[in-house]
């Protein structure tokens, strides 16, 4: 069986700059216009919205998986 670390702190890096929690760059521009899809940022991927269709069928999908209490076995 595997076992979960105890919580404690999250980890500290020394070097690293990156604020936490994350804060988004201010906005200096109009909203996009209707229907415009925003590019993905660098080094990033973009992943689309799930449809009602893709949750149903997700949901259906993690109901007949064995989970138990809403927890599926690890092994």
């Amino acid at each position: 069986m595997l076992m979960r670390p105890p919580a404690g702190p999250l980890p500290r890096f020394e070097g690293v700059g990156a604020p936490y929690p994350p804060t988004a760059p201010p906005t200096t521009s109009s909203p996009p216009p209707p229907g415009h899809i925003p590019q993905a940022p660098q080094g990033g991927v973009r992943v689309p919205q799930l449809t009602e269709a893709d949750c149903k069928k997700f949901t259906d999908l993690f109901q007949v998986s064995g989970a138990v209490d809403g927890i599926l076995p690890g092994m």
